[in-house]
């Protein structure tokens, strides 16, 4: 009797697995708490859109859609990217969306589906990950770390993630532009990493951040006199 129940249990296991296999997007829509990594790769041409986060944002919507039927979620999906330079074409990369909390056996044991995106659809990629993508993702915890504040990144760390946002066709803010100007070193070190189409694009970007400060700074702003009561003398 012990024997025929476990071999019932065996059968489901095995039955449930090939349906996973066969049509994750299916499954996943049915057990919508399941914890799935799904990774999708396509080239940086192909994600459509105006910047870093209209695109990421597309490629995350179009995930969350295909598998849940609704669109990115923060706090129940999480999302990494991996080489997504925007500002360039034709250029491999990589999109993580991480879903669900991890199972009791820890983040090793949840499964990672494999997408490639054609510019038009998602096409499911039955093929083992590649050792060199294995390795990074080991490196990308499936249960987040608690997020650094910036504002203790050092003038190093601080360089790399202008550099990585110029990549990216992100938008730089005006403290960033302000730390390039007040620390020479560090602009000149990021002349050397950027190329030059993307160098000339910088510095017409920090000409504009300079006017608009230099704007900020010229204008006044008069107090508003307080109006005499009516009747008054």
């Amino acid at each position: 009797m012990a024997s025929t129940k476990s071999h019932k249990k065996t059968k489901s296991r095995h039955r449930h697995r090939v349906n996973f296999l066969e049509n994750p997007a299916a499954h996943f829509r049915k057990h919508r708490k399941a914890p799935v990594r799904v990774l999708v790769s396509t080239a940086t041409h192909l994600v459509p859109g105006d910047g870093y986060f209209e695109r990421t944002t597309f490629i995350a919507n179009v995930v969350c859609q295909h598998h849940w039927g609704e669109d990115f979620k923060l706090g129940r999906d999480r999302l990494e990217t991996r080489d997504a330079d925007f500002a360039f074409d034709n250029r491999t990369c990589y999109f993580l969306i991480d879903h669900g909390k991890s199972p009791k056996g820890g983040d090793k044991n949840v499964p990672i589906l494999r997408y490639r995106w054609t510019g038009t659809a998602l096409r499911l990629v039955r093929e083992p990950l590649p050792y060199i993508v294995r390795k990074k993702i080991k490196y990308v915890p499936f249960t987040p770390a608690p997020p650094k504040d910036p504002r203790r990144f050092t003038a190093r760390q601080k360089r790399k993630h202008i550099l990585m946002c110029l990549r990216r066709d992100m938008a730089l803010s005006r403290l960033e532009f302000r730390f390039l100007r007040e620390n020479r070193e560090h602009a000149r070190w990021l002349r050397r990493k950027l190329e030059p189409m993307r160098w000339s694009k910088f510095k017409s970007l920090e000409a504009e951040s300079r006017e608009v400060e230099e704007t900020l700074a010229s204008s006044t702003i008069r107090p508003i006199e307080p109006e005499e009561p009516k009747g008054s003398c």
